[in-house]
């Protein structure tokens, strides 16, 4: 299963939020998956990248040319995909991914959440999203995608609803369920 990871290249983060970045990397390393993501060697990005690597993982990174330009790449990719830009980068990531999961990150995180969420609500693709709200991160993003619900901005109906988990345990549990039903 390719699971696309987004998440904070900060270094200027909590480190509880890199330990949960590094237990989904274990366990995308050890379940044999691919992590997709934006290639990094920062913050969450590159704790994840590591544990994926290390745990016999297969990392695919794609890193748009602003950030190869600065040679900050993580070495724990087996494939580099280098794109022109962001906008590249998301739709790169989303043609790759079977699951997209969302840790704890900033505005470049948020953007590429709205972007698969977006391209769900038209159709365009069908994935699952799983959302950590470690720390209660994302508590003022789920009260406002429940209003938007409530409010008829967002369809009611499930492959349009992201899926908000507390801890990295919930978040591996559920991505075993997707595991499960892929090989069925």
């Amino acid at each position: 299963m390719n699971i696309c990871v987004f998440c904070s290249s900060s270094e200027k983060i909590a480190g509880c939020y890199a330990e949960s970045s590094e237990q989904l990397g274990k366990w995308i390393g050890l379940n044999g998956h691919t992590l997709i993501y934006g290639g990094a060697a920062k913050g969450l990005m590159e704790a994840c990248a590591k544990s994926v690597s290390e745990n016999k993982g297969y990392v695919i990174s794609i890193i748009p040319h602003f950030v190869y330009s600065r040679d900050i790449v993580s070495q724990y990719s087996g494939q580099v995909f280098r794109v022109e830009n962001l906008a590249q980068r998301k739709e790169m990531m989303q043609e790759y991914a079977d699951v997209f999961v969302v840790l704890p990150g900033g505005i470049g995180t948020l953007d590429e959440l709205f972007s698969a969420l977006a391209c769900c609500v038209v159709g365009e693709i069908s994935k699952p999203i799983i959302i950590l709200n470690q720390n209660g991160i994302y508590d003022n993003l789920q009260q406002q995608m429940i209003r938007m619900t409530q409010e008829g901005f967002i369809p009611k109906k499930p492959q349009f609803q992201a899926q908000f988990v507390d801890n990295v345990e919930l978040c591996i549990k559920a991505l075993s369920s997707i595991d499960s039903e892929n090989q069925q």
